[in-house]
């Protein structure tokens, strides 16, 4: 008797019958509505802001002179002098870091 009422449901898409009968059902037999039918769903993802990476005196510390001096002149548009000690190099980054950011 279940059986019998739920093959007499009618199948409904939101608020609209698309159709009502019993029997075999397959989808391609469904009428869909004009009034059903939506536009293409299209998802596109949320604009993300550039991620400024601050380096840290320990990560500064883990990379080359040559790096650090490339990292400043990509980054910051400043030449460092690469003779300089490391150190002096790390401090002269942070310094620039600090100021632009």
């Amino acid at each position: 008797m279940i059986l019998n009422q739920l093959e007499r449901a009618f199948m409904v898409i939101g608020d609209k019958i698309i159709m009502a009968g019993s029997g075999a059902k397959d989808f391609d037999d469904f009428e869909i509505l004009d009034e059903n039918v939506t536009s293409e769903l299209v998802v596109k993802p949320r604009p993300e802001e550039p991620k400024t990476h601050f380096e840290t005196r320990q990560s500064l510390n883990n990379v080359t002179k040559k790096t650090i001096c490339d990292l400043a002149l990509e980054r910051y548009g400043v030449q460092l002098n690469f003779k300089t000690e490391k150190k002096m190099l790390i401090s002269q980054y942070l310094a620039l870091q600090e100021h632009e950011g």
